[in-house]
């Protein structure tokens, strides 16, 4: 019996619902093609796509054939550290961590006591909680493909080592976040240095844009912790609209 055709889709935005879907789905492939406009996208131009339209995945190895009229395309999905620990955590399945990831769990339940019993309202809960990552936690970078940058985009690391860049802040507030009821996703998008991760959190019923990592000058708690698309702009955050749906979308 003949295997399916992959999924085919015309334009990025209509891939986004198929990758809602596999991130929704913890799926660990994702198998499809693009045909037409999205046929022309350079290969740096389909990865920098992918990138955004998957904030959840934190590894991807991708495989692209292009041929005459579409692109082939294969990915294989590894999730965020502090999303599977949320899982594991929701699960009740801790069995399923590593003796560090426990460490780590452990530190940020132990964060979202001590916000719970301080404050009644998720809005401070939040901010109590990003104020405590930016007096831990000390903000570092790696060039990307070295092995000290794959340890500082994991929540894990900058939870149990104090140490981390844009990715391991998010990582690490989506884990407290999500520990503290709150819903919570990922942003991908860009700021005045080039790209960058933040984290999307549904308070009062609104989705609001929440960026943990510290300024370029220094931990600057006194930042507010939700910002309006507006405050957003001002802080030079950048995305595609398009993009900003599939974070949203992407939480059940």
């Amino acid at each position: 019996m003949p295997l399916p055709l992959p999924e085919t889709f015309s334009a990025l935005e209509a891939l986004r619902p198929f990758l809602v879907k596999v991130q929704r789905e913890r799926r660990t492939e994702a198998v499809f093609r693009l045909t037409d406009a999205a046929a022309e996208l350079s290969t740096a131009q389909l990865h920098g796509a992918l990138d955004l339209l998957l904030p959840w995945v934190q590894r991807s190895a991708r495989h692209i054939c292009r041929e005459r009229s579409f692109i082939a395309v294969r990915c294989r999905l590894g999730y965020r550290d502090g999303l599977r620990l949320a899982d594991a955590w929701l699960a009740a399945a801790p069995h399923a961590l590593t003796a560090r990831e426990r460490t780590a769990l452990d530190a940020a339940l132990g964060l979202v006591r001590e916000a719970q019993s301080r404050y009644a309202l998720p809005s401070d809960q939040l901010r109590f909680l990003i104020s405590a990552l930016a007096s831990r936690v000390r903000y570092a970078t790696a060039l990307p493909g070295r092995a000290a940058c794959a340890v500082l985009v994991s929540g894990v690391t900058a939870l149990t080592e104090g140490q981390a860049n844009c990715q391991g802040f998010s990582d690490a507030l989506y884990l407290l976040g999500t520990l503290s009821g709150i819903p919570m996703g990922y942003q991908c998008g860009r700021n005045p240095r080039g790209p960058h991760l933040w984290n999307l959190a549904r308070v009062d019923g609104r989705w609001f844009a929440v960026d943990a990592t510290p300024s370029a000058g220094g931990h600057e708690a006194a930042l507010p912790v939700l910002l309006t698309r507006q405050d957003c702009l001002l802080r030079g955050l950048t995305w595609p609209s398009w993009a900003q749906t599939a974070a949203i979308e992407a939480h059940p």
